[in-house]
Formats: C-alpha cells, sequence, structure tokens
C-alpha cells in the first residue's frame, strides 16, 4: 500500500506559537506547563471557596492568546468571531498555516483538499455566550449553534479555506487527531482527495482555573505530567491545536513537495467492553490496535526505533499501555525482543495532555525527530516506575535527548499511540521521508514576493523573511523563492525584492523593497529602432525557455519575408546594418511581449514609436500578420531616440520600467506582481523547483471574548438591553465619492497664505473661482497653507519653527479674521491613512486646533485638506469650490473622508507586563498618574515604579498605598521637556533599579483655560511643552521599551471649547503613536475622556475629613444648630492641595483665581472634602462619609499669583471708630461663632474703607502651624465691611484673585475698600499684612458677597446627575492593563456608548413660555448668584469670567440651539445686548 507523505505542519501549543519553538522546547527539555494567578484563576469563574483547599493546583498547559484572531483574515465578522468557538477559531489559523508550510494554495490546488479534525467539548457557549442574554437576543440562537456546535467544525473549516474534498468531524476524545489522520489515510489511498488537512483543537475556558488533586485519580498532584515515572500521580489536561498536511507519496515527490515523514501503517478499533469499565483502558483492545497497523502495512516491529506512546502518567494508564506495546510486538516478531531495543516517550511529559489535539501532538514531535534526525528526551522522569515491567520489555524510556541518523541501509521507523476514553484506540505507523537528491541549480537571479491584507502585516511579513533567509542555506534559496511565488494566496498590499544571492537579498529586504501605496495599471510602450544594439536581449534568449519559442516563431514569419538568417545574425552579436535590426528588434520586442502575456501581465494598453508601434499591433492583435510583417521588412526607419537602449518599457502610472536583461527584466516582473499582474510563476520557474518551508502569514489578531457568566439564567423577553459602558473607538479613512460640484459665487475672494515655491496652492484657489486678494479681512476664504512643505518629521531642533509655521501662525491669523469666513487649512503629512503614511505630529495637531476655534468662534468654519505628494490640482481645486468636507485628504485622485469606527476586541490580560518590570510615569504623581501606578502595583508583578513629577513633596500616603500592594516606588523630580533632566531621571532609576524602564506612561500634561482668541504665545506655549516638547525629549533620550503609552485625550480628536492649546496638545500624542508605530509598534496612545474625581493631568486625591464635634472649622461656625464649613476653609483647601500637588512652583506665590462658591456646605455629620484639579482648573466638592453621591460647593483656577497685579492698594486716612471685641463676621441673627472668631483688637474706618487688627487668641495658636490661611482669622478679616438683615445672609460668593505669599500669623492687619455695594451683593478687596513686620501675607480683589435667603444654611442640596459620563479610576485603570495585552491601533479613544442618564432636575419651560431677555437674565443670575442684574449690566462687572462665559454659550446652545462664540459675552456683554442677538439668530 502506498505510503501517505506529511508534507505540511503547524501548531499553537502551550509555550510554542510555531514548530520552531515547539522543537526548541522538545530539545531543550522544557516543561512547557504554566502556572495561573488566582486573580486569573477567579476572573474564569472559579469558587473563591475551591482555591482556598488544600491540594488546590494552580497550573494548567496553556497557550499564548487562545481566544485571540485574524477575523478580518478570514472573511469572519467581529461579532461572529466573538460568539465562535475560540477551537474552531485558532485551528482555522493553524490549518491554514499548515497548508502554507506545505506550500498549498487551496484556489490553485488541482484537485481535491479534505479536512478530517475534531476539536473538545464546547464549554464557551454555554458558559460565556448563552448566558449573555443581550447578545444571544441579538445575534440569535441559530448562529451561535452554527459557530459552535461541533456537528460544524470541520464542514466551517472547510468552508473558510475553500477546501472540496470530504469535510469529516472526528469525535473519539483523546484520540480524535490520531483518528482523523487514520481515516485521511484511507481517503488518499481511495481516491476520495488528493490532499487532505488533519488535526485537533483543545481550548477549554475551564483550564484557565486550577483543579483539586484527588490520591487516586487522573490529575497530577503538582500539576508536572511525568509518564513511566515513579513518582507520576496523574496528567494535566489543558490547551493545544496542532494540524498536518498529508498526501500521497508518488504526488508529493512528484510536485516538488518537501516530505517530513510518511505515514506507513495505521489502525483504528474500540475495547468494545472489554476493559474494566467505560473510562478504563484495555491492554486487549490497544494491542489488537497496535497489531492490526503493522499487519496491514506489511511491517516488522523489530525495524521501530522510537514508540511515542499515549503516556498520560497515570498509573493505570501508563501500565496498561506497556502491556499492550510489550504484548503486541512479541506477538508480530514471534518471539521476546531485545530489551531497549525501542526508545520510548511522551510528549505529553512537555505539554501535559492536550485531550483532542494528543494524537497529533504526538505525531508532529515524532516527525520533526525524523526530520531533524534527533530524538529529544521525555522528561521529568527521575526514576522509572517498575511496575510498569520496562525491563522485560523491548522499550527503554529516552530521558536524554540523543541523536537519530540516517544510517545506509536502514530506515528510521517510530510508532504513535493515542487512546480515547470509552476505548477507541488509534495507531499510526510514521517513516523517515525518502531522500532528496541534490540536482545542480543554475545561479540565476531571484524574485522574492509577498502581500498581506494589510500593511502592519505585510511589514510583519517582511521582518520575518529577513530572519529566514539570513540563515537560510544558499542552496535553498531559489526554492524558497519559489515556494513564496507559488504557495502563497496573493493578497491586496503586496511587496518584493530581486537578488542575485542571499547576501544581496536580506540587504534588499532591509532597504530595496519594491512597493506602492497606489496599484497602477500596465502599459507596453515599444520604441523604436534606436533602441537596436548588437547582442540586445541575448542573455534573455539564454535564460528563458518561453522566450527562445516566442523569438522561434516569430523569426520564422518574419526571416520568410526579409530573405535573410535573422536569428543567426543577431545570435552571432555582431553588428548588422540598419534594415536588418529593425526586423530583428521586431522580433525582439513581440517575443518579449509574448512572454509577458503567458506569464499573466494583462496590458491595459499597448502603444509603440517606429518598429515599436508595429509590434504593438501584432501585440494586440495577437499573431504577426503578413501585412505587418512586410511593414516591418520593407518599412523606413526612424531613431527618435524614445527608447533608450530598452526592448520594451512597461508604463505604471508615473514610473517607467526599460526591460533591457534578465535583470530588469526579473525586476519587472516583480513590480507588476506588486502593482496587481498576477504573474504565472510556475512557467518560468525550473522542472526541479521544490516547495520547502519559509515563514507564514503573521495573523494581526485581536481578542474576541465573551466575559464569563456562569450557568444561563431566563431573561424576561422583553427586558431592555443594558449599556453597552465604555469601549474603545478609533479613526478610519474611507475613500469617498468626488466632491460635488459647487460654483463659487461671483466675487468671492481668497487670500493665500502659503511657501514661496507653492504656487500651485494659488493656482488651485483661482481653478476654484476665487479672485486672490491680499487682504485677509476683506477674504470670504483664507487658505492657510505653510504646511504644505516636504518636512515629514519633527524633533527637538525643528518643533519651534514647525509650530512656529503651524499652529502659532493660524492661532495669529484667527484673531485678525473678520467673520463670518471660511479658513481652509492646507498641510501635508498630517494624517497617515494606511498606517504607514509619513505623518508630521506638527501638522496633525491642527485638527483639534480647529475644530476648537469653530467652537469659540462659529462665524469661523474651519475646513482642513491634507495633501498627498500626488494630488492632482483639480481634485484640490474641486475641493476648494465644495468645501462640504470639515477634514478630507486627498491622494492622487482619490478623496478620504475621516470616521469613528469601534475596536472589534475586547479585554485581555496585561500580557506586556513583566514580573518586577521598571516603569515610568511621568506625571506619575498627579491624579491619572496615581490611579495607573496604582492599578501596576494591584497586579500583584511587584512592579517597580519610577514616578515623574515637577515636584515630590506630599505624597506619602500615596506611595504607601502602592508599596503596600507590592510596588518599589521612586519618586523623582525632573522637567519632562528637558532632555538632560531626564537623562538625569533615567540615571536615577538605573542607580535605583538597576536599569533602565521597560515600559513608559506619558501622562505629564497642562490643560488649558481661555478662549484661543484671547490667549498669549506664552500661554500657548506653557500647555504645549509637557505634552509636545516633553513627548519629543522622551524620544531622544529612551531606548527600546516594553510599550510607551501616551496619556491623550478626546480633545485631541474633536477640540474642546475654551481649550485649543490643550487639545492641539493631545493631537500632537495622537499622531506622534501612530510615527513611532511604524518602528516601535509597541506604541500606543490613549484619548480618555474626563475622568471622575480625577483628569487627564489632573491631581485629585486631595481629601480631608470634616467632622462635627471634631472640626473646629464646623463646631464654631454655626446657622443655629447646624454646623456650617466657611467658605474661607474651601479656599484654604485649595490652597493646600495647590501646595502639596505642587500646582505652581514652590519660589511662586499661590494664586487662586475666579473662585466661585456654588453653595454652601451644611454637615451635621462626618463628610469627606475632595479638591481635585485639571490642570489649572480646580473643584471643591462634599460627600457623606456614610452615603453616595458628591456635591460640589466650588470651582475656579489655581496659578501662579503675579504679585505686581497684587500691589497694594493707597489707603486714605479712615477715621478711627475705636476698639470693639468679638465676632465681626457677617453674622446676624441665627449666626454663632466659637471663641476663635474672638480676634478683633481694633478698627479704623468707614463704610467703604476699613483696616482691622486682629490677633488670635493664644489657646488657639498651635492651629497656625496647621493652616496656611487660618479661616476663622481670615473670615474676620474679610467680612469687615459687609453687614446683613434679618432675612439674608451675606456669604462669600466669588474670590475675583487671591494671591497668598505667605501663610498667615497670630497678629495680622487687613485693608479692606468697598468696591460695590447693592442690595443683594457687596464687593471688596483686601490686603492683609502681619501686622508686627509688616510682610505683605495675602492679597484679594473682587470678593464678592451676596444675599442668601437663611434657609439655604439648613440643609445639604445634592447636584443633579451629569448628562455625561465621567470614567471612574477603576474603570480607567482596567481599559489601561486591558489595551496592554491588546493588539490596537496606535490612538484609540475611550468612550462611552449606551443609554445616558437624565439629570434628575425639572427641564427649563419651552422658550415660547419666557421672553428672551428673561431667559439670559435668568441664566446669569443662576450662574453669578445675582438676582438683580440688570437689562444693562456689563456681565463681566457683576461677576462674570472668561470661564463663565463659556458655560453660558453651552447653556444658549442647549436651549435654543443657536452655536454662539464663546467670545460673544465679550461683544454683547448686556443681558440686553445678547438677547438682541439671539432674537436676530432666531431665538423666540
Amino acid at each position: 500500500m502506498e505510503p501517505v507523505a506529511v508534507v505540511g505542519m503547524a501548531v499553537r501549543f502551550p509555550a510554542a506559537s510555531d514548530l520552531d519553538e515547539f522543537w526548541r522546547n522538545l530539545v531543550e527539555g522544557r516543561d512547557c506547563i504554566g502556572s495561573l494567578s488566582d486573580e486569573q484563576i477567579l476572573r474564569a469563574g472559579e469558587d473563591p471557596r475551591r482555591l482556598a483547599m488544600p491540594g488546590y493546583v494552580r497550573r494548567r498547559p496553556r497557550i499564548d492568546g487562545p481566544y485571540d484572531f485574524d477575523a478580518g483574515f478570514f472573511g469572519v465578522t467581529p461579532r461572529e468571531a466573538e460568539i465562535r468557538d475560540p477551537q474552531f477559531r485558532v485551528f482555522l489559523e493553524v490549518g491554514h498555516a499548515a497548508l502554507e508550510h506545505a506550500g498549498q494554495v487551496p484556489a490553485d490546488f488541482p484537485g481535491r483538499i479534505g479536512v478530517f479534525a475534531g476539536a473538545g467539548a464546547n464549554r464557551y457557549a454555554s458558559a460565556h455566550v448563552e448566558p449573555d442574554a443581550a447578545l444571544l437576543r441579538s445575534v440569535g440562537q441559530l448562529a451561535v449553534d452554527f459557530n459552535n456546535d461541533p456537528d460544524y467544525f470541520a464542514a466551517s473549516i472547510a468552508h473558510r479555506l475553500g477546501l472540496t474534498g470530504p469535510s469529516v468531524t472526528v469525535r473519539t476524545a483523546c484520540s480524535t487527531s490520531l483518528v482523523a489522520l487514520h481515516l485521511a489515510r484511507q481517503a488518499l489511498l481511495s481516491g476520495d482527495c488528493e490532499l487532505a488537512l488533519v488535526g485537533g483543537a483543545m481550548i477549554d475556558p475551564a483550564s484557565e482555573r486550577g483543579f483539586l488533586h484527588v490520591p487516586g485519580g487522573v490529575n497530577s498532584r503538582d500539576g508536572s505530567c511525568r509518564p513511566f515515572d515513579s513518582e507520576a500521580t496523574g496528567t494535566n489536561f489543558g490547551d493545544g491545536v496542532g494540524a498536518v498536511v498529508v498526501k500521497r507519496l508518488s504526488d508529493a515527490l512528484a510536485d516538488g513537495d518537501t516530505v517530513y515523514a510518511l505515514v506507513r501503517g495505521s489502525m483504528v478499533n474500540n475495547d468494545g467492553g472489554r476493559s474494566t469499565g467505560f473510562t478504563a483502558p484495555s491492554v486487549d483492545g490497544q494491542a489488537d490496535c497496535i497489531t492490526g497497523a503493522f499487519t496491514a502495512a506489511g511491517l516488522d516491529p523489530r525495524t521501530i526505533s522510537y514508540f511515542e506512546a499515549h503516556g498520560t502518567g497515570t498509573g493505570i494508564g501508563d501500565r496498561t499501555e506497556v502491556a499492550a506495546m510489550t504484548r503486541a510486538f512479541r506477538a508480530l516478531a514471534g518471539q521476546p525482543l531485545p530489551p531497549g531495543s525501542c526508545l520510548l516517550g511522551s510528549v505529553k511529559s512537555n505539554l501535559g495532555h492536550l485531550g483532542t489535539a494528543a494524537g497529533v501532538a504526538g505525531v508532529i514531535k515524532t516527525a520533526l525527530a525524523l526530520w531533524h534526525e534527533r530524538l529529544p528526551a521525555s522528561i521529568n522522569v527521575g526514576a522509572v516506575n517498575p511496575e510498569l515491567g520496562l525491563a522485560d520489555s523491548p522499550f527503554e524510556v529516552i530521558t536524554e535527548s540523543r541523536p537519530w541518523p540516517r544510517r545506509p541501509g536502514e530506515v528510521r521507523r517510530a510508532c504513535v499511540n493515542s487512546f480515547g476514553i470509552g476505548g477507541t484506540n488509534a495507531h499510526v505507523i510514521l517513516e523517515e521521508p525518502p531522500p532528496v537528491p541534490v540536482e545542480p541549480r543554475e545561479k540565476r537571479e531571484q524574485v522574492v514576493v509577498w502581500s498581506a491584507d494589510e500593511a502592519t502585516a505585510a511589514t510583519a511579513l517582511r521582518h520575518r523573511l529577513r530572519e529566514h533567509f539570513a540563515d537560510l542555506d544558499d542552496e535553498l534559496l531559489a526554492d524558497a523563492a519559489y515556494t513564496l511565488q507559488v504557495g502563497r494566496t496573493a493578497r491586496a498590499v503586496r511587496s518584493a525584492v530581486v537578488a542575485r544571492d542571499r547576501a544581496q537579498l536580506v540587504e534588499r529586504l532591509t532597504s530595496g523593497v519594491i512597493a506602492t501605496d497606489t496599484p497602477h495599471e500596465a502599459e507596453l510602450r515599444f520604441p523604436d529602432e534606436s533602441s537596436w544594439r548588437p547582442g540586445l536581449a541575448r542573455e534573455l534568449h539564454e535564460a528563458e525557455a518561453d522566450f527562445r519559442d516566442a523569438c522561434d516563431s516569430a523569426f520564422d514569419v518574419v526571416e520568410t519575408l526579409a530573405g535573410q538568417p535573422l536569428r543567426t545574425m543577431w545570435l552571432s552579436g555582431s553588428e548588422v546594418p540598419p534594415d536588418v535590426a529593425r526586423p530583428i528588434l521586431f522580433v525582439i520586442q513581440y517575443a518579449l511581449a509574448t512572454c509577458l502575456l503567458r506569464w499573466g501581465v494583462r496590458p491595459a494598453r499597448t502603444s509603440g514609436a517606429g518598429v515599436g508601434e508595429l509590434a504593438a499591433q501584432a501585440v494586440a492583435d495577437g499573431a504577426i500578420s503578413r501585412q505587418i510583417a512586410e511593414r516591418v521588412t520593407n518599412g523606413p526607419q526612424r531613431t527618435e531616440q524614445v527608447g533608450g537602449e530598452a526592448v520594451l518599457v512597461i508604463h505604471l502610472g508615473r514610473d517607467a520600467l526599460p526591460i533591457r536583461s534578465e535583470t530588469t527584466l526579473n525586476e519587472a516582473l516583480a513590480t507588476l506582481w506588486v502593482h496587481g499582474q498576477d504573474i504565472d510563476w510556475r512557467r518560468r520557474a525550473p522542472r526541479s523547483a521544490r516547495r520547502v518551508a519559509v515563514p507564514g502569514y503573521p495573523y494581526q489578531r485581536k481578542r474576541y471574548w465573551v466575559d464569563y457568566h456562569g450557568p444561563a439564567v431566563a431573561v424576561p423577553a422583553d427586558q431592555p438591553p443594558a449599556p453597552t459602558g465604555w469601549t474603545l473607538l478609533h479613526e478610519a479613512w474611507r475613500a469617498a465619492d468626488e466632491a460635488p460640484a459647487a460654483p463659487v459665487p461671483t466675487g468671492a475672494r481668497a487670500w493665500v497664505l502659503r511657501p514661496d515655491d507653492a504656487q500651485w496652492v494659488s493656482d488651485a484657489v483661482s481653478q476654484a473661482g476665487y479672485s486672490v486678494t491680499t487682504e485677509a479681512q476683506a477674504a470670504d476664504l483664507v487658505v492657510h497653507a505653510l504646511g504644505v512643505t516636504p518636512e515629514a518629521d519633527v524633533d527637538l531642533d525643528t518643533v519651534d519653527a514647525q509650530l512656529e509655521a503651524g499652529l502659532h501662525s493660524i492661532h495669529d491669523l484667527v484673531k485678525q479674521l473678520s467673520t463670518p469666513v471660511t479658513l481652509a487649512i492646507l498641510s501635508r503629512y498630517s494624517v497617515d491613512l494606511t498606517g504607514a503614511e509619513p505623518i508630521n505630529p506638527t501638522r496633525a495637531m491642527l485638527n483639534a486646533f480647529a475644530r476648537t476655534v469653530e467652537r469659540e468662534n462659529p462665524g469661523i468654519r474651519c475646513v482642513l485638506i491634507d495633501v498627498g505628494p500626488l494630488t492632482v490640482n483639480a481634485v484640490l481645486a474641486t475641493e476648494l469650490a465644495s468645501l462640504t468636507a470639515d477634514r478630507v485628504a486627498l491622494r492622487g485622485r482619490t478623496r478620504w473622508l475621516p470616521a469613528i469606527a469601534p475596536i472589534d476586541d475586547g479585554p485581555a490580560e496585561p500580557g506586556l507586563l513583566r514580573e518586577q518590570g521598571i516603569y515610568l510615569i511621568t506625571g506619575g504623581l498627579g491624579g491619572v498618574g496615581l490611579v495607573i501606578a496604582q492599578a501596576l502595583a494591584d497586579t500583584g508583578l511587584r512592579p517597580r515604579l519610577a514616578l515623574l513629577g515637577r515636584s515630590t513633596d506630599g505624597h506619602t500616603a500615596a506611595i504607601g498605598r502602592l508599596e503596600a500592594a507590592g510596588a518599589t516606588v521612586a519618586a523623582i523630580t525632573a522637567d519632562v521637556t528637558d532632555p538632560e533632566s531626564l537623562r538625569a531621571a533615567l540615571a536615577e532609576i538605573e542607580r535605583r533599579f538597576g536599569r533602565g524602564p521597560h515600559g513608559v506612561v506619558h501622562a505629564a500634561g497642562v490643560a488649558g483655560g481661555g478662549l484661543i482668541e484671547r490667549r498669549s504665545r506664552s500661554e500657548v506655549d506653557r500647555v504645549l511643552r509637557a505634552k509636545v516638547h516633553g513627548t519629543l525629549a522622551l524620544d531622544r533620550v529612551l531606548g527600546d521599551l516594553d510599550f510607551l503609552v501616551h496619556f491623550s485625550s478626546q480633545a485631541g480628536i474633536s477640540g474642546l471649547r475654551g481649550s485649543a492649546d490643550y487639545a492641539a496638545a493631545n493631537a500632537f500624542l495622537n499622531a506622534h503613536a501612530r510615527r513611532r508605530r511604524l518602528d516601535h509598534p509597541r506604541t500606543l496612545a490613549i484619548a480618555w475622556p474626563a475622568w471622575e474625581n480625577t483628569g487627564m493631568t489632573d491631581h485629585g486625591g486631595y481629601q480631608v475629613m470634616i467632622t462635627p464635634g471634631g472640626t473646629w472649622q464646623l463646631d464654631e461656625h454655626r446657622f443655629g444648630a447646624v454646623p456650617v464649613l466657611p467658605a474661607t476653609a474651601m479656599l484654604e483647601f485649595v490652597v493646600a492641595a495647590a501646595r502639596e500637588q505642587a500646582l505652581v512652583p514652590d519660589t511662586a506665590a499661590v494664586g487662586v483665581r475666579d473662585m466661585l462658591i456654588l453653595r454652601p456646605l451644611p454637615a451635621s455629620e462626618p463628610h469627606v472634602i475632595e479638591v481635585t484639579t485639571s490642570g489649572a482648573r480646580f473643584r471643591l466638592r462634599s460627600r457623606p462619609v456614610h452615603g453616595d453621591g458628591w456635591t460640589d460647593h466650588a470651582e475656579g483656577r489655581i496659578e501662579a499669583a503675579d504679585l505686581a497685579q497684587q500691589a497694594v492698594r493707597p489707603v486714605r486716612q479712615p477715621s478711627l471708630t475705636g476698639a470693639q471685641q468679638g465676632p465681626s463676621a457677617a453674622a446676624g441673627p441665627g449666626f454663632g461663632f466659637g471663641p476663635r472668631w474672638n480676634s478683633e483688637v481694633h478698627r479704623q474706618g468707614d463704610d467703604s474703607e476699613a483696616v482691622v487688627e486682629l490677633a488670635l487668641p493664644q489657646q488657639f495658636h498651635a492651629d497656625l502651624s496647621d493652616h496656611v490661611l487660618h479661616p476663622a482669622l481670615l473670615d474676620v478679616a474679610t467680612s469687615v465691611l459687609v453687614d446683613t438683615t434679618a432675612d439674608t445672609v451675606f456669604v462669600p460668593f466669588r474670590y475675583g484673585t487671591v494671591a497668598v505669599f505667605d501663610r498667615l500669623t497670630a497678629r495680622i492687619t487687613a485693608r479692606s475698600w468697598l468696591r460695590e455695594h447693592t442690595d443683594t451683593a457687596r464687593v471688596v478687596d483686601v490686603d492683609i499684612h502681619d501686622t508686627a513686620t509688616g510682610e505683605h501675607l495675602v492679597a484679594i480683589r473682587s470678593l464678592t458677597f451676596r444675599a442668601v435667603p437663611r434657609a439655604d444654611f439648613t440643609t445639604p442640596q445634592v447636584q443633579p446627575v451629569s448628562r455625561q459620563p465621567h470614567l471612574s479610576p477603576g474603570e480607567g485603570a482596567r481599559i489601561f492593563l486591558d489595551a496592554l495585552g491588546r493588539s490596537l491601533p496606535a490612538t484609540v479613544i475611550v468612550d462611552y456608548i449606551g443609554e445616558q442618564p437624565e439629570p434628575e432636575e425639572a427641564a427649563p419651560p419651552p422658550p415660547s413660555e419666557q421672553p428672551v431677555t428673561e431667559v439670559v437674565r435668568q441664566l446669569w443670575t443662576d450662574l453669578l448668584g445675582n438676582p438683580d442684574i440688570g437689562l444693562d449690566d456689563d456681565f463681566f462687572d457683576v461677576g462674570g469670567s472668561s470661564l463663565a462665559a463659556v458655560h453660558i454659550v453651552d447653556q444658549i446652545e442647549q436651549r435654543y440651539g443657536i452655536a454662539l462664540s464663546s467670545g460673544a459675552l465679550f461683544d454683547s456683554a448686556t443681558v440686553r445686548t445678547l438677547s438682541d442677538t439671539l432674537i436676530e439668530r432666531g431665538a423666540r
């Protein structure tokens, strides 16, 4: 019976992602069973009580990324992949990889390919998919069944891979894959198919849990599998997938396949009740199976030198198997065999028990041993189990790896066992492959081609090929090139190199790749007689058989009319007269074109000059007519030098490929293939060409996973699906229709700012229909095109100049524009459409800046147009005329538009994190930085964390929490924008931890604030530096990393009103991640939303607890019986937070600006006070210690105070009114104060100006060390000029500016001025000095007191629920850790998908119910707390600020749907003028 050849293999085994890793593990004797963390086990659904039981084993054989899959490659939708059994998914990849290893493309295979395979029990559907009621409703039960039912396993593989032979799913438990090989062998020998894919898959989500060892049971006591060992205690079941490709030997040899092993015989049977139980093995059944295989094959067991046993490591299993083997061999040989004549091993000692994949694992191990001529050891054998009786058998356990060479006159053979629970036994006999005669090969140039579905995979494949060819034997180069040509599917993204030898090939795989972003049609152009030279194309005649045949046929036609031996004259290489050269050149041209057509080239056009025109006509006709032949031999000469010395020129777009020789022919064919031509490489291959192993496709896997749900539960059919929650999105670019034709209005004017050498920009503007003007303010369209210059990169040396030409230039321009106007920003390299285009982050940042400009000033419409190097000017002109897209990229004639798309991926484990890894976090002492540090600490990997900040003071508690979680922490002061400072920080990290960081999280940043048209250059630069210069500084000093993660913001995608500079800085991070990823794949930018409790560059976590009876600020400041926290205490908490979080330099005064007291804080129970900051902005809020829900109490900005602006005001000499004892704060009826408020010594002044001297009572002097601003002293000092009434209390509402130069002392002098006095408000300025020294301690300007009903102090107020959910620190930490273990785009956007909570408070009445003026007045009153705002009061005179203006504009847009500039309140600063503006815009 004919042997069956194993011609391809592939694996995904524990600790082995491919065959090379698997073989290396075998030879090195590695135990590949991995350990599980408690976190993993619990996440997989384990009962915590079992985890705590004695004997619980935390080890399992697991493959890397069992739930990762390249869905797009196989045409599987993300949702389909998510619900599909991981066994289906992974076997699809492994099966494809095995076919590639065999060099077989199913679509090109001239026969039927069968698939015989099986998978383990499916627990994924029942425990993960079906219990997810919302998911089940979405996809339907039938889809779940098709993607999970084992009945469809083999059929699903055949469907996806295009296999048309028998499709047989095998299910015989542990013997499945060896039974499948037996069935495939039978199908091949019976003619049911000509090629077969065989294998098994075992992936069980339950193997993410451990197991309880039971003495005498099947599971190992310590997780190791020890076949044949005296200490064996059982096996360990786990995951693995393997596949082999088999073919009849005669076909394999005829087709030039590499044969790794032969299957000489096989047998399958069943114990048939001969065992002691269904799960027990049978000596009789196993022995009969082995005997049957040998008998059918006609082989003698004495020729077997190795036996790969089933070898589970269980007592009964190993004893039964050895007994059956011994009985069978003795019966077949007819006599006892010499002890130790056959070596014995089991791959389960390395991998554990892979269930349905166990048999194929044994086959692949043995085939590799035959191929490499080496037998790996069977590991974990300390002493052989004497109960096995091996001493009386022909078998000896191989405990050390040893050579297994071919020997003349001998044939190496081996056996493989696989037995299934239930008694289905399988046995296979393998044999070494026949020797392949080495035929001498002519040294020729090789064309190496490869392709992928997308650029990232193509790049990865190029790297794989470079490594492969660097170590390849020279004699295999031609076969490897041939395999890549005929043994791979040609995909969309193609590349090639041409090389004469291996060294040149490796060099060109590094630099010299033929590739294109835009495939073009081919045009064949034939030059005239000027291209002739003696001996032209003779080497092609010698090298290419098809060319010789075509020449011979053409010469037969032409020589008849020429009457001369043209062929002989040509091949002699001598000079010939022009009338002879002309027909020879014609023949060469026609023959070469004929070859190209035979080889698969399909030109869109042919053309020529002189005799070349006749060649082109003959090629188009498909033959040389007599008429053309006569014109060739009798026609006039043309020598216009249009082709140089080329026989033929191939045009692909703007590229011209002249063919002069075999070398140029090879380069032309490679280039044609890259441009999409389907070259028939087989026609050019030598007859002796063979398929050999070359690297396979680099699957671009993503994780598809439904979280563990446990058993399914009934869900009412009408129950709505839950919100999706936080998810990841990304920006994708899609080819779009042409811009619609839109004629520019007559007289429309455009102003253009461009480089001197970019006249084409002005031409496009004119072509669009605009008249170009020299006045920007008179233009309807302003074109900023300074970014079309060819700078594709940026570094620290060039960034300032590029910012000047880009963002700063546009910033200056925006300030000058008259509205309405359209601003078109033209740039190059601002977007990357493919993942491989150059991208300049300084240009990419312009989009977020422009989006913010639009939000702040709707009178300016911004359009961004990214212009590729080959963009046609007419296309640009059409775009400028229509201006229909806010953002567009032009490439050639193609128009691309962006869209936000979901990332089809699920949660993953933090696979990039190392045990005791070193991780640097810039901004590491800020709010988000500490969240991420804690997340890393909580992994249990004992990380070493370097937290970089501008100041390291005040973080003892946070660092203590990190260290308590097992982290080692170094808090390091450094300036992230300064390379030298960063180098010093890295040196400190190396000193502390022994080396530099493994990974970096760049979370440093400064938030913006204020309308961009009113921002100064220095203010913008301050915001940009941490994210722009800091990123480039990191680039300069960092080496190779496991990962670099930029913490960006959604503002970098869509802009942020009031923070254009901050938005642009984040867009820089996003683009930098894309650019860096080209060389450093583990670079990622995460565009976060607003964080709860903290922020992107936030400092959160400054918390204090206030307790009635324990906090004097409450106990001594009461309204009736209710303790109320004074506003001065809130101010002091803010100042303390600023100092602790190092929000201002140590040498500067703390400044607070626009601090609004939103609501009082009555506290009859303990409360937590928290000050969170986002850049310069802060928010102070509280919640009950034993309750839920935060209430906001104050907000504003923190900054370094400008002493010059806080100069002491001149004071007129006030009149002395005498001393006054007791509290002087604005109390009135109902308020009660404690002894700390009894501080006034005396005062001078009147109702408009006053000087008061205060002295803190002696017994409270100890307070001063705990308080920068003693709240009682400050309350009295600032309230001197404030009075009260019986019904209202004047309380601090807004601190315009506060500058704290030093802490308050025990004796102070306060000088106050009353700036404004109304029935509802008092506005004062206050300067506070040390009485003894005169030192200026505090300066307060525009402190506004407002009248508040006394009832407001009786109960706490809870703010309404936000419409936009904020990301919690825990959720953000989870997303970050998941992102580290996933294959993601370079920039991901974290966004909330699902139902948004509505506010609990009632919506305002419809606009029709209130006049516009009353609506506007109420908005101002609600925000500013002033009920007496008049129609003509200036917004900024009654307490408004730029931040408040942004809020008002947002409220107006929500109310009326009218988008105003955020600067509208500067132009329409009263209720009357703003209302008029709204009415003009349609408000009613």
